[in-house]
Order: structure tokens, then sequence, then C-alpha cells
């Protein structure tokens, strides 16, 4: 990064190739700050505006992050909500010669747990960090009304929140949906702010078994071969993986019976609306509506389906069709004949049921029962390991 500075130039080496990439950003923040009484208010650039009400800097949003815009746009609305302004949302909405100007606030928010928080304590305000879910958005608007002053107003901003941005909340959770929650794992894979914010909120608030729940970035990060080991080897598997591209691919290479959301970067999804967001009240309806929507998903994939209702036919004796000219007379499979199960072909069966969510494991024996037995009948066989195992090939409706 190279900065304007008095007559000069300051130089800053990331090491973002060979050292971790969080660390590096952590450092990049710092640096400028060190630096803050070298940059340069250029000429007719208006001066900071003075303070008329608390201020509060959000540091973190950075080009790179997952869902930088629709996070940031919820924690400024939480931060209007209770009557305080922003200062800086730093480095995002800033410039270099903004930098001193963090002193002048009353308070610090960090967006990511990941890094910020080096610069947080130099400039030496309260800190704060951005909330996953009901119970941490809470405690979040009352710490920051105690610190501004402004408790009255936080605490009715959270009243007012209740009867509108969590209304939709509530309608979802009223519904049926939350009674199969306790029989949907999900899996997270992703950075300490969204793996510690899910895990908290979709695990401890909403009750969906968090079966798997690893770091993608830093130090602590798994290794892709422990994630796709203990991915395939989850007995149920989970309906739902949080994660990034890397989680995608295993569930498309392991044919896993789960569904996907991008929870983390790498991936291939573009995030710059602002109505998807993660954090504040905003996001914990978001993600209910999410796990709600995947619920349905998964259901939906696996109700056993037929293109036309069956028909009965009468199936012609072996007599009658060694009678017939030109026929070779075969044993019969017909539509409606009895189909026997191989004892490898019913374990099979077992396995891959185990592996699916429970509150759909009834459609998912209707179904997996259907396709096997109609493959047979077309092969003229009974059903073995070989009709399993194209059909548990299917059960794989990962997005």
């Amino acid at each position: 990064m190279d900065a304007d500075v008095k007559g000069s130039a300051l130089f800053f080496d990331s090491h973002s190739l060979d050292d971790d990439e969080w660390k590096s950003r952590d450092r990049a923040l710092l640096f400028l700050w060190e630096h803050r009484d070298h940059y340069v208010r250029p000429a007719g650039v208006a001066a900071h505006p003075a303070k008329t009400k608390p201020r509060v800097n959000i540091i973190g949003p950075t080009y790179g992050n997952f869902n930088s815009y629709s996070d940031l746009h919820e924690l400024k609305r939480l931060v209007a909500g209770i009557g305080a302004e922003l200062n800086l949302v730093y480095p995002f909405e800033a410039r270099s010669y903004d930098t001193p100007h963090l002193a002048d606030a009353d308070a610090t928010i960090v967006m990511y747990a990941e890094y910020g928080k080096s610069l947080a304590r130099e400039v030496g305000l309260p800190i704060l960090y951005g909330p996953i879910g009901l119970e941490q958005t809470t405690a979040f608007l009352t710490q920051l009304g105690d610190v501004l002053g402004l408790r009255a107003e936080a605490d009715a901003f959270i009243a007012l929140e209740k009867q509108t941005t969590l209304a939709a909340w509530q309608d979802i959770w009223k519904s049926t949906h939350s009674d199969f929650f306790a029989n949907a794992p999900i899996a997270i894979v992703a950075p300490p702010t969204y793996k510690d914010g899910l895990e908290a909120y979709l695990g401890g608030e909403l009750g969906l078994p968090v079966v798997l729940s690893a770091y993608r970035t830093g130090a602590e990060s798994s290794p892709n071969e422990e994630i796709r080991v203990a991915l395939r080897e989850l007995s149920p598997s989970p309906m739902m993986v949080f994660g990034s591209i890397n989680e995608r691919m295993i569930i498309a290479q392991e044919k896993l019976p789960a569904l996907f959301m991008q929870s983390s970067f790498p991936g291939a999804v573009v995030r710059r609306a602002t109505g998807t967001p993660y954090m504040g009240y905003a996001g914990a309806v978001w993600l209910l509506q999410v796990v709600c929507e995947g619920l349905f998903d998964v259901l939906f994939a696996n109700l056993p389906t037929s293109a036309v209702p069956p028909v009965k036919v009468e199936v012609p004796t072996a007599e009658l069709l060694a009678s017939a000219p030109g026929v070779v007379a075969q044993s019969g499979k017909g539509r409606n004949s009895a189909i026997a199960w191989t004892d490898e072909a019913k374990e099979l069966a077992d396995v891959t049921l185990k592996r699916v969510p429970f509150f759909v494991r009834v459609s998912v024996n209707k179904k997996l029962k259907a396709e096997a037995e109609e493959l047979a009948r077309a092969r003229g066989t009974d059903v073995d390991r070989a009709v399993v195992e194209e059909i548990t090939a299917r059960y794989a409706p990962g997005r």
C-alpha cells in the first residue's frame, strides 16, 4: 500500500502471500493509524464534520469480505436506530487523510473478529463486535447504549424492533417449521465471525444440531481433507452446509444429501445487495428464512414422485410368451411383479437412509425403494448393490 504523505511516500508490505490474510489486513489497518500524522487532506476537501450526536466507528469492511454490503448496512441501521451517528466506516468509506479522526468517536465497532482489533485497541475507545442472532444483537444494542449514554433510546429501539423487523421472525417461528429444527442437522465451515455467530444463533437459539463446526481461515483453520472426511462420515449427514466453494465441491464430489449456503469466501456468489444480512435483527430474520426454505428444498428433493399414475396391466405368463412367435421367454420382472432385494442392497440402502436428515427419512425410504425397483425391473434383475449405488448417487441435491 502506498499513501501520499508530506513530500514522500510510505510503503507497506502486507506479506499477504506468505502470511494469513487476516493478519495482513490487521497489520495494514494498524500501519495506517501509526502514520496518521503524515497524511494530507487535499486542498478544497471539506473538513471532517463537527460532532452533533454520540459517534461510532465501524472498523473492518473492505473488499473481498463475504456479505460486507448487507452486514454493514444492518450495522448502520442499528447505530442510527438508537440515536447515534457514524464517525468513520474504516477503511471502506474513508480516505487515508481521515485516519486521525478515528479518535473523534465515542466507541468502535469491530465488524469482524478476524481483524481490526489491533487498530481499535490503539485508538483507545470502547470496543464492540458485529452481532449475529437475537441474543447477540440485543446485548450489542444495550452495551452500545450504555457506552454512548443512550440506554433509554436503545431500549426503546429494541422494543420497536420487536414490533417491526422481528414481527417477521415471530411469524416464521410460530409456524410448523420450527418443529423440525431438532432433526435438521447443519455443518458450518467459516471465518470466526460467521462460524461462531452461526453456531450460537442456529445451534444455540434455534436448536438446530450443529454436527460440524470448523474455522475456514487463520492459524486454527481445518485443512480441506479433514473437513471432507468429517462431512463424509457424519451420520446423519447435515441437511445444510454453511461454507465456502470448498465445501460446495466436497458436497458434489462426495454426493452428500446436503444443501449448500454460502457463508464464506472463496465462492461463486455475488453479494452486493443489502437485503441478505447475517448480522443484527434483520440478519436473524434472513437466516431463519433461509433455514426454513432449506427444509422445504430437502423435502421436495426427496419426495417420492411418478411421472404418471401406476397402471395395472395383465402380465403375460411364461407359457403365453413362449407361444408367441419370435418371442423368447424370460424370467418375469413385470411392472407389478415382486422384486427381491439382495442382502448387500438392503445394507447399502440402510446406510444411505441413516445419512439423511430424520424428518425426510420416510420420504427418502419410499423414493429410494420405488426407484430401485423400477430400475431393477427395467434391467430384468433383482435389486442388487449396483442398482442401489446408481440410485443413491442421485441423492445429492446440493446447491
